[in-house]
């Protein structure tokens, strides 16, 4: 009875401690909430991965545009060479401009496709013509993605007809004879082909033109131009891309900031000193609806860091958040790298600031349900920890735990840790007071390694068990896990064992010995002493061809045994069909001769009782003291040393 009222005071009390701290702990993290600045980090984040969307969304169309889309100089040099031989007038005119189409018309629709843009063009110098035409190329290609050899999804929207039959490209129902320009449309040809003479490279006079439509109700396009010049520098037209807004915004998906109702994406550049920014490029209803046509946007800085903006001339009554990324589409000092391009990311102030104002929305209902629940919670926490910590305690459970901390030299380990790691009650007492002894003991574990990651072997009294130590260092804090690891190692090391050995001579086989490669090289590293041996049997084939591969398997197996009997110390591999390795440790050099030199004596016996001619070539290396050599090395060196010795022993045959 007294047991049962001990129990219920005891539960009563864990309880009681429980629902009071549930208590403060609500309150203060209403008050930290509120007061430590979790709304105003909550805003920042989302500040942030919008950022990062735009940024994303900014580095792939710059790609684009820049790496791809206008990667046509093969195309502008192949023209330039071409427009060098054609003819010209007295007043270094082009002459036969309409058959120089004709024959740049198939590198003209080889750029098409191998820039994959919606369109190519090539205009040529008018001349004194004034009529406001210009001799022209303009193909367009309706699926950019795809090409094939009759050209179904390319179309001639200017240029003579005898291209569209050659080039079998059907014409477009807008089609001319010659390309029209207007006011509104012509920057794309005259703002590259006016700045000729600019600068060394016309390369460098690229320019990128805003959206505009070449025809009333055509599609609504961008451009990339640069002049075209021939060999010798004499002017000769434009030469160009077009990029449609439609297969541009397949680049900029406007699911990426909202899944529905989105804003989207905006394409802005920012010329002149006051730093105003207008929209370049918009798509869509809705982008068209809320901005004001071309005019500057104006941005109030709500994010600088990350180019996070309201925007505050718009239409409509929502409040609107624009983010702004530069992309880089102009060297600098060029004639129109005064131009910046920006792309800008619309989202409405709900859709952004979600989680802040749910933050907000659920602080109050968070004290409230938490002052609620916490009690009944607290009371079940607290009968179950009294129902099971006893259990809990005495589990046998083969894992531990210990902890070092950054201050202090105290050790802190979980019950089972010592009975782990066999620690005596005066080993105990003195690791957890000294870190460094602690350390030590561990250090000095893990000096011997065995075939498995961080697994060790400890010799106890009752004999060997297998543990797995797992480190960790956080913040200046050293923690680790002990894990009785010896039934799963036992029976990996008899399954392996099996797999292990050579099936003709049971010595270990090929992969056993590439396996403890990592071994023997941490050997090498605490300076142990260590000794490779390679053996060579000679006359195999010989014996194989002569007596048949039964006899050639005996004297296998015979050689394999004469090894394993000679180094009686020895890890023994059979490496090859005629090539065996051994490994020793802690051997001196005169026992490894003698050793050699017996089993060597004792194959050759066999042969002479058997009738043939039988022997072995061996060598072997140890590294010198203070050496940085790796078993790598060795294996080498003790490979060179066992073919010079069989090359003196065929030298001796011979003569």
């Amino acid at each position: 009875m007294n047991k049962k009222v001990r129990s219920d005071s005891i539960a009563f009390k864990l309880a009681l401690t429980f629902v009071v701290s549930v208590v403060i702990q609500s309150l203060l993290m209403t008050a930290l909430l509120s007061l430590g600045g979790v709304i105003g980090q909550s805003r920042e984040n989302a500040y942030q991965i919008f950022s990062e969307k735009v940024k994303n969304r900014a580095v792939t169309i710059e790609g684009e545009m820049k790496n791809v889309w206008t990667n046509f100089e093969l195309y502008t040099d192949e023209l330039s060479r071409y427009f060098a031989e054609a003819e010209r007038d007295e007043n270094g005119e082009l002459l036969e401009k309409e058959e120089l189409l004709k024959a740049a018309a198939p590198t003209v629709l080889n750029a098409l496709y191998y820039t994959k843009t919606t369109g190519v063009f090539l205009i040529l110098d008018r001349g004194d013509d004034e009529n406001g035409s210009y001799p022209a190329l303009y193909f367009r290609n309706a699926n950019p993605n795809r090409v094939d050899e009759r050209n179904s999804n390319t179309y001639l929207l200017a240029g003579p007809w005898d291209v569209a039959q050659e080039t079998q490209v059907v014409t477009d129902a807008a089609w001319r004879y010659q390309l029209e320009l207007t006011d509104a449309n012509r920057a794309f040809y005259e703002k590259p082909f006016g700045s000729i003479g600019l600068a060394g490279d016309e390369k460098l006079l690229g320019y990128w033109c805003p959206s505009f439509r070449l025809y009333d109700g055509g599609e609504e396009v961008v451009t990339y131009s640069i002049p075209l010049v021939d060999q010798r520098g004499r002017a000769v037209g434009v030469f160009g891309v077009e990029i449609s807004l439609n297969y541009l915004y397949k680049y900029l998906p406007p699911s990426d900031l909202m899944a529905v109702d989105s804003y989207g994406y905006v394409v802005g550049i920012q010329t002149g000193e006051n730093g105003e920014i207008r929209p370049l490029v918009t798509h869509g209803a809705l982008q068209k609806r809320i901005l004001h046509g071309a005019s500057p946007m104006e941005l109030k800085a709500k994010d600088a860091e990350n180019g996070i903006f309201q925007l505050e001339n718009h239409n409509g009554n929502e409040i609107i958040y624009a983010c702004l990324k530069q992309m880089g589409m102009y060297y600098n000092n060029t004639p129109f790298s005064g131009e910046e391009w920006y792309l800008i990311g619309l989202m409405d102030e709900d859709a952004l600031l979600r989680y802040p104002h749910r933050i907000q929305e659920i602080l109050v209902y968070t004290f409230l349900i938490s002052l609620c629940a916490g009690a009944g919670i607290a009371v079940l926490i607290s009968r179950w920890f009294t129902r099971y910590s006893r259990l809990l305690e005495l589990s046998e459970v083969p894992v531990g735990v210990y902890e070092m901390g950054s201050k202090g030299n105290k050790v802190y380990m979980t019950n089972q840790v010592p009975r782990l790691l066999g620690l005596s009650k005066e080993q105990e007492r003195a690791f957890c007071r000294s870190q460094d002894e602690f350390q030590a003991f561990l250090k000095k574990i893990c000096e011997k390694p065995t075939e498995d990651e961080n697994v060790f072997c400890l010799e106890r009294p009752e004999g060997k068990r297998w543990i797995r130590l797992t480190f960790r260092e956080d913040d200046g804090k050293k923690s680790g896990v002990v894990e009785d690891v010896t039934e799963e190692t036992l029976k990996t090391q008899s399954l392996r064992a099996e797999n292990d050995l050579d099936g003709l001579t049971r010595v270990l086989n090929r992969k056993a010995f590439e396996r403890r490669h990592q071994k023997w090289d941490g050997m090498l590293r605490l300076g142990k002493p260590l000794a490779v041996l390679m053996f060579d049997l000679n006359c195999l084939k010989r014996v194989n061809d002569q007596f048949g591969h039964e006899t050639g398997d005996k004297y296998i197996r015979f050689s394999a045994r004469a090894i394993s009997g000679a180094l009686k110390e020895a890890w023994i591999y059979r490496i090859g069909g005629d090539e065996f390795a051994a490994v020793l440790e802690g051997v001196p050099e005169n026992s490894i001769e003698e050793c050699c030199r017996l089993s060597a004596g004792q194959v050759e016996a066999y042969g002479k009782d058997n009738g043939f001619e039988a022997g072995i070539a061996w060598g072997y290396a140890i590294p010198a003291p203070d050496s940085a050599e790796t078993f790598g090395d060795l294996l080498s060196r003790a490979d060179h040393n066992m073919y010079e010795m069989k090359k003196q022993m065929k030298n001796i045959d011979k003569s």
